[in-house]
């Protein structure tokens, strides 16, 4: 309407859109000055996209959230934040404020001896795209005070054209490690817990009716049916060990600035305490689905050395089988391992699948004969599978290759 040349800009904007279709192609990507990341794949119907900020900003807008995360999938918003401070309510200093803008445990993330997280900024340590295979650490002790705050996220893209998301959250400091999690309004259904009424969490938050399983078995799930996705579940597997797991209900504010209307929303918390430098790993595992999970079973299984030295809980190896009888075996070290913990990350072992390899990363997905067909590794120098040796070609970036 403005252009000086109405036409030349239509013929213009045609020639792009010739070369290049209707919908921009949008990337993954790690804004590394904003501290911001984003893992995309799939297309159409079948996008997603998962985010992890890795900032705690300070100021107005800024809330307690370093390593807070999100995702998007099947054109739903499936880890929404509680959004803007609720002035509504009284102002900026009141109880529901407060809850927002500088309540760590509002957030998609783990808080530390109940503490809002530093104002300060973390650093991305691994980053990696390829065609089924994304992946990002980051990195921001300093958020906590303690010796590591570290969070990997990574996407796996499945021969069905779905997806699941492996979180690895490590902590080191403190003696209190509580990992929140919330999903969109629906009604969440707990899996292989014996949930009895509890003490709430405290520390300010505005949260109620804890249930607890003080000793849940490794593997236990909460599926959220969510309301208005027209069939779409949202699936979190838990896979931490040592932690007791708690179904609660954290409080929301729903409309606009001027609404007063409020509820309450299903929340996961996974906990653990001991004596201080507390060492935690908490491992999951998120889908969506329609149906049945794409991802059927989870399960962690051991790492050792080439000696046979079992590795410490920190280095991390996940089965995961899929739908049609394939099976991924992901293998993710702990590069960092601040309190040098023996053995140290150098190869790592997982005999029953008879892989090794030094990568900080891995991914081997085999088929429904048990053959492996594909791997992906980022940081390594080679990967062993089957007594196949695969060299990775690179210590940086992310390597795939096909085996079959």
């Amino acid at each position: 309407m403005f252009a000086e040349d109405p036409e030349g800009f239509r013929r213009e904007t045609a020639a792009i859109i010739a070369a290049h279709g209707e919908e921009p192609v949008i990337a993954s990507v790690n804004k590394t000055q904003w501290r911001l990341a984003m893992l995309r794949s799939g297309s159409g119907a079948r996008e997603r996209a998962a985010w992890i900020s890795y900032e705690v900003d300070e100021g107005v807008h800024g809330h307690r959230d370093g390593m807070n995360i999100g995702l998007f999938a099947n054109d739903l918003d499936l880890l929404p934040d509680l959004g803007y401070p609720p002035l509504q309510f009284g102002g900026w200093d009141t109880p529901q404020v407060r809850w927002y803008k500088l309540n760590s445990a509002s957030h998609n993330t783990v808080v530390v001896d109940g503490k809002p997280h530093a104002v300060t900024a973390g650093v991305s340590t691994l980053w990696g795209v390829g065609r089924w295979v994304r992946v990002v650490r980051v990195s921001g002790p300093a958020i906590t005070g303690g010796r590591q705050f570290e969070r990997t996220l990574v996407m796996v893209d499945t021969p069905s054209d779905d997806f699941y998301l492996v979180d690895v959250f490590r902590v080191v400091g403190g003696s209190d490690h509580a990992k929140f999690l919330r999903s969109n309004h629906g009604v969440a259904t707990a899996s292989g817990l014996t949930l009895q009424p509890a003490e709430d969490y405290g520390h300010d938050t505005i949260m109620r009716n804890f249930r607890t399983d003080p000793t849940p078995r490794q593997g236990w799930s909460v599926d959220w049916e969510l309301r208005d996705g027209q069939g779409v579940h949202f699936l979190y597997t838990d896979l931490t060990a040592g932690a007791t797991a708690s179904l609660a209900e954290s409080w929301v504010t729903f409309g606009g600035y001027d609404s007063t209307e409020a509820g309450w929303i299903p929340t996961v918390m996974t906990r653990r305490r001991g004596a201080e430098p507390l060492v935690s790993t908490f491992v999951a595992i998120l889908q969506v689905y329609r149906g049945s999970p794409v991802a059927a079973a989870c399960q962690r299984v051991p790492l050792v050395s080439p000696d046979g030295t079992a590795y410490p809980d920190s280095n991390v190896a996940i089965e995961v089988g899929l739908c049609g009888g394939y099976r991924d075996l992901l293998v993710l070290a702990d590069s960092e391992n601040p309190l040098a913990l023996a053995p140290r990350a150098g190869k790592l072992v997982q005999p029953d699948a008879r892989v090794e390899t030094d990568a900080e990363v891995a991914v081997v997905r085999h088929d429904p004969g048990g053959r492996a067909i594909a791997i992906a590794a980022n940081r390594g120098k080679a990967l062993t599978v089957g007594g196949r040796m695969i060299a990775l070609g690179t210590t940086g970036g992310l390597f795939e290759t096909d085996l079959a």
